[in-house]
């Protein structure tokens, strides 16, 4: 189980390079002007976690206020 969770972490870290390049091949062409796409990676990314985090807090008893137990389970439906 180790090794998966170290693979999944360097997998996040090339998609947030890979991001990287596609913004600055935006840039250059003149789409874009600041880094949108690493920007939205790494929201993602960082949202993922946090509704990982909170969800295993639960499962450890610690507590979760029920508006946020509520919307990792919707949020867990839909994806």
């Amino acid at each position: 189980m180790g090794m998966i969770g170290i693979v999944r972490k360097v997998f996040i870290f090339v998609m947030v390079a890979v991001a990287h390049l596609i913004d600055l091949l935006l840039i250059e062409s003149g789409l874009e002007t600041k880094a949108l796409v690493m920007t939205m990676v790494i929201v993602f990314y960082a949202v993922n976690e946090i509704l990982s985090i909170t969800e295993n807090a639960g499962r450890i008893g610690l507590p979760v206020p029920e508006q946020i137990k509520s919307a990792i389970v919707v949020l867990k439906r839909k994806g």
